[in-house]
Formats: C-alpha cells, structure tokens, sequence
C-alpha cells in the first residue's frame, strides 16, 4: 500500500456503528434549508441532491447528521441537520451542493 492511502483512511465510530446519520433533526442541531424558486425540487434532483450532501459530508465532516426533504403545498425543501457549531460552519462555507 502507498502511504498516502493508509493516511486518508479514517474510521468514524458513529458510522461504524450506525448511529452517524440520524432519520431525524434534532433540535438541538444547526438547520441549512435548501430550496429553489418556486419550490419546486423534481424527484430525482432531490434524490441526486441527497445523495451528493450524503456523500460531501460522509467524506468531509466527522460529526452526526440528518438530511430530510420536506413537502408542504407543493413546495419542497431540503433540511440539513448538523450537530457540531464548527462543522456546520464549514458546511456553509465549504459546500459546493448548497449554492
């Protein structure tokens, strides 16, 4: 193995044991709310927009999280929930998917 492979791998025991992405935002969580003009989110964008926040902050955040899509009269957003003050932070700043 090259030693920059062993360097870049790290492994979470939230994810290890399951717990890091939670079906949930609890309250206590820092809340981003992503939506589009008009409301309007397609199915599958919301799907691939999940997928990709899903795979953003699996490789680049360390702490719990929660992604919920949310509908309400035909108008649909995407919640973000993230437990660490700091992490949310670079979320906001770093996330290429949220602009």
């Amino acid at each position: 193995f090259p030693s920059h492979d062993i360097k870049q791998m790290k492994i979470n025991p939230l994810s290890v044991l399951g717990i890091r992405r939670l079906p949930i935002i609890p309250e206590y969580f820092s809340v981003h709310t992503i939506s589009r003009p008009g409301g309007n989110i397609s199915p599958r964008m919301q799907r691939d927009l999940v997928r990709d926040l899903t795979e953003w902050i699996e490789t680049t955040l360390s702490c719990r999280y929660s992604i919920q899509v949310v509908t309400i009269d035909s108008k649909t957003t995407i919640r973000v929930g993230i437990e660490d003050p700091s992490e949310f932070t670079f979320f906001q700043l770093g996330c290429p998917l949220i602009f």
